[in-house]
């Protein structure tokens, strides 16, 4: 399977689209310490996505322009997120709710603990060499439901499981 690594233009486009898309891609963390450097890899198994102002997403970081990381805080916690905004009018956003690192399998707060996102990585390029995402062959992907869903959410896709 080839790997692409996906540019900013990819997340210039509606929020639902680039969710059905981003589902089975990899997250990439890339670690450098003194004479080593590290990868860890993500596979997303189950996003959802935003367009507009609503309760549960930080309008601000929504609002900056398609193609960069945010860190929503939430209840206490960060939670990693990729803007699709076109227009500052309309703030779009997919949120990336879950994704395995070596058959195992981490929720939005856990996630972002493990591949050690803080501050820094708030309003990164997804085109930095320290977090990116990679695209590979397709995946059987279903609809994820919601049901205490907040106003602005649009839709979520997940892996599906055999």
């Amino acid at each position: 399977m080839r790997l692409t690594k996906l540019k900013r233009e990819f997340f210039k486009r509606k929020p639902l689209e680039v969710a059905e898309d981003l589902v089975g891609s990899f997250l990439v963390r890339r670690v450098r310490k003194p004479e080593e450097e590290s990868y860890t890899l993500a596979q997303i198994s189950e996003v959802r996505a935003f367009e507009g102002i609503g309760r549960k997403m930080n309008p601000w970081g929504m609002r900056r322009l398609y193609g960069l990381f945010y860190l929503a805080p939430y209840r206490g916690r960060k939670l990693l997120n990729v803007t699709t905004t076109i227009s500052p009018s309309m703030p779009s956003c997919v949120w990336i709710y879950s994704a395995r690192i070596e058959e195992e399998e981490y929720g939005p707060s856990q996630l972002v603990r493990e591949l050690k996102i803080d501050e820094r990585f708030d309003g990164l390029s997804v085109e930095s060499e320290e977090l990116f995402f990679l695209k590979g062959g397709a995946q059987e992907i279903e609809e994820s439901r919601w049901s205490n869903a907040p106003r602005n959410y649009v839709g979520g896709f997940k892996l599906r499981i055999p």
